[in-house]
């Protein structure tokens, strides 16, 4: 009885704190607009017109499933992430399902508490990218392929394939789930190795993954037939052995990136822009990021135990794949921009069910005291999560990527408000700055007929500038509409900011602390 409780007060605050002010905390990120922009397409269009995705790495899967949730909510903006919360309930019951004759039911609610509480998971299960699915087609594609071990029955490969290959819709990163079940295989099941080879298997298995990255599966080919060449090409001109040594030396940057992600820290301040600074909190959570890598390594050299070395291979798998894929698809492993390591997404839950399978089997006093540096730990985090995504937002209005806050709403949806009633939108154009204002207000007004541009001189990624890049062609093309611009607090300076200044400020939007965040202008 006494478990069942702990179980339902746990369910209780978790969706209490999960879907607290989910519409709203963080902002609408440029990127979350954009997908969102491309269910939008699906709702026009149909699915069939918009099958080759976002034109590039990213599918059409995560759009589609977010027109999926909006039509049960109409709030693009929380459906986007309400599926968030949908995967992780069905995380939660894989879990469940996976590791319910393992461990006993309280190590399944701290594993639950640690997984979902985690700062780093927090944040990216509340913005609508499609990363933010990763772990659940990981765990997902785990089970199915722990079935196909257990029975041998093809079908359950065929299931892990295609939801591998769809995976990849998701992230790039998702193929590498694949070479982790070959892996797996010549490493811990030899004579199956023999049985899928021999029985020319593997064609269908083949077939099978790209059917599920059928949205991406040229585009991704293309990019890694170039990026072979200049990578080949870099090998022949300093040499394979200067190269090595620079890949390792780098390796050992990413692997304090690693460690110090899983204290969450970094995802806070991404999504926040403020960390509460203590020497304490921060030493016990990078013991606890070191365990966990710890916990891996004991995981996969246990014997006779297919689960735990599944789950211990897994995370080390990806642990030391990673950067290397990060290198091939040309970013630095050891550079990691904030917001970036969304990519470690694949091996969560994985990673804390490590953690909590190593406390499982340890000695009672021992246990005890892992017990309790667990619980510090859950509790740590709801911590930083309160302070940061909820009081620092309603308190300061947070810093993060561009997430600003008028007492817990984002300042792009006020300046969208401000613009839907102050103008018409049948005679009025908007400007932005950049790619982050673009997309957001793009969403917040798309059920209006304002036409939304960039502004001459600002670049639009993967494009370039605008097709009329100059303010007085600008003028005299639209010298018969209403033309509004809006602008960051930092449009001082760029190269255009001589010509804003002749514009005429008819807004100014701060954060609770006064900070001057956004400006709206009007030309005279």
């Amino acid at each position: 009885m006494r478990k069942k409780i702990l179980f339902i007060i746990s369910a209780v605050f978790l969706s209490f704190i999960c879907l607290y002010q989910i519409a709203n905390i963080p902002g609408l990120n440029g990127d979350a607009a954009w997908f969102m922009s491309k269910t939008l397409d699906i709702k026009a269009h149909g699915l069939f017109k918009n099958i080759s995705g976002m034109g590039n790495y990213t599918g059409v899967l995560h759009p589609y499933l977010m027109y999926l949730t909006n039509l049960i909510f109409s709030d693009l903006v929380a459906a986007g992430r309400i599926l968030n919360l949908f995967s992780v309930i069905l995380i939660i019951f894989l879990i469940i399902k996976l590791l319910k004759n393992q461990i006993g039911e309280n190590n399944i609610i701290l594993l639950i508490l640690l997984f979902t509480l985690n700062p780093f998971n927090f944040g990216f299960f509340r913005i609508a990218w499609p990363h933010s699915l990763l772990p659940l087609f990981s765990i997902l594609g785990i089970f199915l392929f722990l079935k196909y071990i257990r029975t041998q029955k093809v079908i359950f490969i065929i299931y892990t394939l295609i939801i591998a290959g769809l995976g990849t819709q998701l992230h790039p990163v998702m193929f590498l789930q694949v070479i982790f079940y070959i892996f797996y295989i010549l490493i811990y099941q030899r004579p199956l190795a023999k049985k899928i080879i021999f029985s020319k298997t593997f064609i269908i298995l083949a077939i099978c993954f790209v059917i599920g990255s059928f949205s991406v599966i040229i585009f991704n080919t293309a990019a890694v037939k170039r990026l072979f060449s200049i990578h080949f090409n870099t090998i022949v001109n300093f040499g394979f052995f200067k190269v090595f040594n620079t890949l390792l030396f780098r390796f050992i940057d990413y692997t304090k990136i690693f460690l110090y992600n899983f204290t969450g820290l970094r995802a806070l301040q991404y999504f926040s822009g403020i960390i509460f600074e203590n020497i304490f909190i921060t030493s016990i959570l990078l013991i606890f990021s070191i365990l966990l890598l710890l916990s891996a390594f004991k995981n996969c050299l246990a014997k006779n135990n297919i689960l735990t070395n599944i789950f211990g291979m897994h995370t080390l798998f990806f642990f030391f794949v990673i950067p290397f894929f990060l290198e091939f698809g040309g970013f630095n492993m050891h550079k990691f921009r904030l917001g970036e390591e969304r990519i470690f997404l694949i091996i969560t839950p994985t990673i804390f069910i490590n953690f909590i399978l190593v406390i499982n089997n340890l000695k009672n006093t021992i246990k005890k005291i892992f017990y309790s540096f667990t619980i510090l730990i859950i509790a740590v985090n709801i911590f930083n999560i309160s302070y940061n995504y909820f009081y620092n937002f309603k308190t300061t209005g947070g810093n993060g990527e561009y997430c600003y806050y008028i007492n817990q709403r984002d300042i792009k949806l006020i300046a969208a408000e401000f613009i839907s009633t102050k103008f018409s939108d049948t005679d009025t154009l908007i400007f932005v700055q950049d790619y982050w204002l673009y997309w957001p207000l793009k969403i917040y007004l798309h059920n209006s007929n304002f036409e939304i541009y960039y502004a001459p001189k600002c670049k639009i990624p993967r494009e370039g500038f605008p097709k009329i890049n100059d303010f007085t062609e600008l003028y005299d093309t639209y010298k018969n509409r209403n033309l509004i611009f809006v602008f960051w607090y930092n449009y001082n300076d760029l190269p255009i900011a001589e010509e804003i200044q002749k514009l005429k400020l008819i807004n100014t939007i701060e954060k609770t602390d006064k900070f001057k965040a956004l400006y709206i202008f009007q030309k005279n």
